[in-house]
């Protein structure tokens, strides 16, 4: 057994990047300077499939793409659009020898706006399965 959720950031973290054009994170940027809109990798939920002669590996990951006080969603669906380009039931990109992506499928996209005291938070959700082996 081994984790895999740094060896898929390593990869996915250029791959978001290279798709919307956005700074990637995979925490919450804490500075009061940055820029919007960005992407956020926020949840990352590993299970070990296969025997033990065989590891495979599914890694259920949330990905938000975040903007703040928009003026539309526009963007925001043409980033979320760009990011599901990546989802082609095979190996959108390479990872680290030995492991691969077996495939890449799309679980579920949604969008949701926040109300805070500095302004509106819009966040479209995608959620990805990747299998690994």
């Amino acid at each position: 057994m081994k984790d895999l959720r740094p060896i898929l950031l390593k990869a996915l973290v250029p791959a978001l990047k290279t798709a919307t054009g956005k700074d990637v994170f995979s925490r919450i940027p804490k500075s009061k300077s940055v820029t919007y809109p960005y992407v956020y990798i926020s949840e990352m939920y590993q299970e070990e499939i296969g025997s033990k002669t065989s590891y495979r590996y599914n890694i259920d990951t949330l990905i938000q793409v975040i903007y703040k006080d928009a003026p539309g969603l526009g963007n925001l669906y043409t980033d979320t659009d760009n990011i599901l380009g990546l989802v082609n039931n095979g190996s959108p990109f390479a990872l680290e020898s030995p492991y691969k992506i077996e495939s890449c499928m799309l679980n579920s996209t949604n969008t949701t706006e926040i109300l805070t005291e500095t302004g509106i938070i819009n966040v479209g959700l995608i959620r990805l399965f990747f299998l690994i082996e």
